[in-house]
């Protein structure tokens, strides 16, 4: 792509932003606390590669488990070989530590003000890897997440910039803008897009458990479901559709269909909800 092509996508990103901004209304109290029905399992089937003549190829199962509305056991399961705990102090998730062969390798340690996390420290084998600050508006509502840290890399550590600006319009995250500043690769800009059903988002209360180094998910913050997801930096884009079906007005199944991909090339999930106590269905 050409210096002046990559100039436009950028700006023509920036102008989406910016008038995303504008327009945002926040008709939703930020302090909104998901209340809805919770997941007891999600099971995926990848359908992939016309080589293997778009057979599942690999399947898996997401197990979760809860105390009230806290969140005990979260999908990577409890075995002897990879083990996750949560600790919690009252209803706030302050540790979140995972385990190999008994050794931990990794752990989040959160901290909060006034109710709402303020900084993620993320560790890896006791190594400080990245420490995440959340900025918020004066609604209340999450605004900024500043990531610093270490990268590994082939070529070895060195620190980088990640600063995700969200956008908010009814209660879900419409626009992500991704500023990134490194001392190798050097500053660059990506966006991100969301369109949303209108169905509850059964992911949202478990949507800090699962919130990386990289904020890979944020979008689970939304109230609603995503629909479509578009992507684009630079260098190109990409994107993906979901089509859900519903049972009582919540997800019970969905597939998502990549823009990269063939057609029959699609993720299906299968939602499995307790029965009201916490205590997954047999």
């Amino acid at each position: 792509m050409k210096t002046r092509a990559k100039k436009c996508m950028l700006a023509l990103g920036a102008a989406i932003l910016m008038f995303t901004a504008c327009s945002d209304d926040n008709t939703d109290p930020a302090t909104d606390v998901y209340t809805g029905k919770k997941l007891a399992r999600l099971h995926y089937i990848m359908y992939d590669t016309p080589e293997n003549g778009y057979q599942p190829i690999h399947r898996y199962t997401d197990e979760f488990e809860w105390d009230g509305d806290r969140l005990v056991l979260p999908s990577d399961g409890d075995d002897d070989h990879n083990r996750r705990e949560l600790v919690y102090e009252g209803n706030l998730l302050v540790r979140d530590e995972r385990y190999y062969d008994g050794e931990l390798y990794r752990m989040r340690e959160l901290s909060y003000s006034d109710g709402q996390v303020s900084t993620i420290k993320h560790y890896r084998y006791g190594h400080l890897e990245c420490t995440q600050d959340f900025i918020y508006g004066n609604d209340g509502r999450l605004q900024k997440i500043i990531s610093v840290g270490d990268i590994f890399s082939e070529s070895g550590n060195y620190e980088e910039t990640r600063t995700h600006t969200l956008f908010w319009k009814d209660g879900n995250i419409v626009n992500i803008e991704l500023f990134r500043n490194s001392p190798r690769s050097g500053v660059s800009t990506s966006y991100q897009k969301f369109e949303y059903d209108n169905a509850p988002n059964p992911m949202r209360p478990m949507a800090l458990v699962f919130l990386d180094s990289h904020c890979d998910g944020i979008e689970m913050l939304s109230k609603n479901n995503v629909l479509l997801e578009k992507y684009w930096d630079e260098w190109g884009s990409s994107g993906s559709r979901t089509v859900y079906t519903y049972d009582d007005g919540y997800p019970a199944k969905s597939i998502r269909h990549y823009d990269d991909a063939p057609e029959n090339v699609h993720l299906d999930s299968y939602y499995e909800y307790t029965d009201g106590t916490g205590a997954r269905p047999e």
